[in-house]
């Protein structure tokens, strides 16, 4: 048919049919739609809370041409096309994690799988610690990742497809601290402070509950309260230099601590290490300014560890009756160094094994008033070499549970050491030293729980990354 012979009648003809089927359309997408909305649950569980936010339907522009055939002197316009309506507001579920959860029975309690349930909550490896708070992804929600750590975007060539990877911005124990750690999260006894963006700013209520839980362990073994508030200062990422090799630093005449959370490590190592440092700033406040490193750091790592035993470490009894056995127990009667775990794992456990045994055998109420003096004989009755003999004798009793080669684990904290010296000895953080830094913490992990043969496999893929 001529364009130019269509009737009135007919132009009406067309479009009430062309509304007719415009009509059934959209009600078939209204029903499908409303029959693939999945189902969300109406009973949560009294730890699950749920945030509802309205959702923002995008709009596409589109630009169609008309056919030629009907109207060729007609330019393309340009329509704007609604994409399919959004049936619900986006939900978001959030859970904290209670003692006896565990990662898959979360997945299978929710309907999610554990890959989508650990990235929404940005979960490294399969642990989850009580008081965590996770971000459960509802079943037919998209929830947006986590924001990582700083990344920076990296283009071989225009053709390549960019890839992310991890860039070292160092935290700072000093300076403008208000300008480092902006954010801030206040507790009732002391006040959370880290970087926007950061591992800690992801977790800072979790990071929060291990501070609480340290100090908790901390006023119960020593049976005396710290009085006051202190500030926590959780660093995101590797501490500037000369500093990288440190995990913790304490401030303890100005109440104030610093510990790295960059999501290395496993959450006992996490725990450790919140419990050592603000262990230092409880003893130096609540007993007085330490007369030495030896029992400073001793007293540290024994509360560390025993705060998380049972949770994967090896037992300080085991790694000091190992090191006795090689003949290589470090003697706390000298001057040893205590320069950070990373170099010197051996003094730090030494001194914990020791201070350890004077808790055990002497008791909380003496130890701090040797903490502030050193009076070994007005104290104990007995000189620190008499004493250090009588622990060393104590260790005899420990020596049945090392059920390996005790020179297997001196050689396996020594290369660890080796590794970390190779890695930090020129850092700049380029993206590969990162990812070997990652690797190698694997490393010390395994050292520490005691997995000598994963000690083996950690070491031989971090020389691989340093050299890639």
């Amino acid at each position: 048919m001529n364009l130019q012979t269509i009737s009135k009648r007919d132009v009406l003809i067309g479009l009430g049919a062309a509304l007719g089927l415009g009509l059934v359309i959209l009600a078939l997408v209204f029903v499908l739609g409303r029959s693939g909305a999945a189902p969300i649950a109406t009973s949560l569980p009294p730890s699950a809370t749920l945030v509802v936010t309205e959702a923002v339907v995008p709009v596409i522009e589109e630009t169609v041409t008309p056919t030629p055939m009907l109207s060729p002197e007609v330019a393309p316009t340009t329509v704007r096309l609604e994409s399919e309506p959004t049936l619900e507001p986006a939900k978001i579920l959030t859970y904290t994690v209670q003692p006896d959860d565990t990662l898959w029975e979360l997945s299978t309690r929710f309907e999610v799988s554990v890959e989508a349930l650990s990235m929404a909550s940005n979960i490294i490896g399969e642990t989850i610690w009580p008081g965590q708070v996770l971000t459960i992804p509802l079943a037919g929600v998209i929830v947006s990742t986590p924001t990582s750590p700083p990344v920076s975007t990296v283009t071989d060539t225009p053709l390549s497809t960019p890839s992310t990877v991890e860039v070292w911005v160092p935290s700072a124990i000093e300076g403008d601290l208000a300008a480092e750690y902006p954010e801030t999260m206040a507790m009732e006894r002391f006040t959370l402070h880290f970087a926007p963006g950061t591992y800690p700013a992801q977790n800072a209520a979790a990071t929060a509950a291990m501070v609480t839980r340290g100090l908790g362990y901390i006023e119960q073994t020593f049976a005396q309260p710290l009085v006051g508030s202190f500030d926590v200062y959780v660093a995101g990422s590797i501490f500037a230099a000369p500093n990288q090799a440190l995990r913790g630093f304490s401030v303890s005449a100005s109440r104030r601590y610093f510990f790295l959370h960059d999501g290395t490590g496993s959450p006992a190592d996490q725990q450790y290490i919140a419990t050592h440092e603000l262990t230092h700033l409880y003893a130096w406040n609540v007993f007085g300014r330490p007369v030495s490193a030896m029992l400073s750091e001793g007293a540290a790592v024994s509360t560390g560890m025993s705060a998380v035993a049972g949770e994967g470490h090896l037992p300080l009894r085991v790694f000091c009756a190992a090191y006795d056995l090689a003949g290589v127990l470090p003697r706390v009667s000298a001057n040893l160094s205590f320069q950070g775990h990373i170099r010197d794992l051996e003094n730090y456990y030494a001194a914990g094994c020791f201070v350890q045994y004077l808790l055990d055998v002497y008791g909380p109420e003496k130890f701090a008033q040797l903490y502030p003096t050193g009076d070994y004989s007005g104290v104990y009755g007995k000189s620190l070499p008499a004493l250090e003999s009588d622990w060393k004798a104590s260790l005899a009793e420990h020596h049945a549970e090392v059920t390996f080669e005790p020179e297997t684990l001196v050689e396996a904290v020594d290369a660890v050491t080796t590794a970390y010296e190779q890695l930090f000895g020129n850092f700049r953080g380029t993206p590969e030293e990162m990812r070997a830094y990652r690797v190698l913490d694997g490393a010390r992990i395994a050292l520490i729980e005691g997995d000598l043969p994963g000690v083996d496999t950690a070491l031989a893929k971090f020389h691989s990354e340093l050299s890639s």
